[in-house]
């Protein structure tokens, strides 16, 4: 068991070195120019009218280099905050973004509403605000002050008894999806 326990322990380490090393080639390759996102006028206006505070939003971007590196289609998640706007988890700081333009800078979104009362949504809504400007976290990480995105919605939600995504080392997009505590509100492949 110990043995166990200095593998995952070194696996880890390694991780983290080697994401830290690959940190200014994600930098460079978030600011290289992509194509047209795929996403249409019908879809974002299906995803406004579906949108309440506190929803988790996935999303897919092509052409993102950072995608290969995530397990699952999902390569992003964001909250929708109690001013109907996202907050989001992205290079350099956690940011607000008003929610029509962060849905047109996608290709697909998924929209996924938390099963908890909604007054627990709105207080995760609210609780995404106080993560406004906190740094983001290049090495996904839950043991540091940076916040990644899909860290940012748990950290929203983490006082929520019932709201449980299972193992809390590595919290990634798709997480929002395997669990029976979320309900898929929209898919915007599916339109």
């Amino acid at each position: 068991m110990n043995i166990e326990r200095k593998y995952v322990k070194l696996l880890t380490i390694l991780k983290i070195y080697f994401l830290r090393l690959v940190t200014p080639i994600q930098k460079i390759m978030q600011e290289i120019g992509r194509d047209e996102t795929r996403i249409t006028r019908e879809q974002v206006d299906k995803c406004m009218s579906s949108i309440k505070e506190g929803d988790i939003l996935l999303s897919y971007e092509r052409q993102r280099i950072t995608s290969l590196f995530i397990k699952g289609f999902w390569s992003h998640a964001a909250i929708v905050s109690n001013k109907m706007t996202v907050i989001e988890a992205v290079k350099p700081k956690v940011k607000e973004v008003d929610l029509e333009e962060w849905l047109f800078k996608k290709d697909y979104v998924c929209v996924i509403r938390p099963l908890c009362e909604e007054y627990i949504r709105k207080i995760a809504a609210a609780n995404s605000l106080y993560y406004l400007g906190k740094d983001y976290d290049y090495t996904f990480s839950l043991d540091n002050t940076q916040i990644y995105c899909s860290e940012l919605v748990y950290l929203c939600y983490k006082d929520y008894e019932d709201f449980n995504l299972g193992k809390k080392d590595d919290i990634l997009p798709e997480a929002y999806l395997r669990t029976d505590t979320c309900k898929l509100i929209l898919d915007t492949r599916a339109l």
